[in-house]
């Protein structure tokens, strides 16, 4: 059983619409592969079906965790943008101490953290 924090933090949840991939609550790999599932693509893929859906952001500010599996999300959608950085929005305790940590703050940029 896990502990009181734990238990008291809200599912994590990862949806993707206008242009935006929206990361709410405690979001790990199982978030990250319902994601993968839904738009009928595999991790590899992800990144390149997110960026010709359009996406040009991720909001953070709904978030509470983020494991490595979002990270790597974050990182592959960075990386097949062109002319143009990601915007991660809204990145803050938790998040944004695992974006600083494994230094993806360097390859996009963070906006109202």
């Amino acid at each position: 059983m896990g502990t009181s924090s734990e238990l008291s933090r809200p599912p994590g949840q990862i949806t993707a619409d206008a242009g935006i991939v929206h990361v709410r609550g405690d979001v790990d790999e199982h978030s990250v592969e319902l994601l993968v599932g839904e738009l009928g693509t595999d991790r590899a893929g992800l990144g390149a079906v997110l960026v010709g859906a359009g996406v040009r952001e991720v909001d953070l500010s709904q978030a509470v965790f983020i494991d490595s599996s979002v990270v790597g999300m974050i990182l592959s959608v960075a990386g097949g943008l062109s002319g143009t950085r990601l915007q991660v929005r809204g990145a803050h305790g938790e998040p944004l101490t695992v974006l600083c940590t494994v230094g993806a703050d360097a390859l996009v940029d963070l906006v109202d953290v």
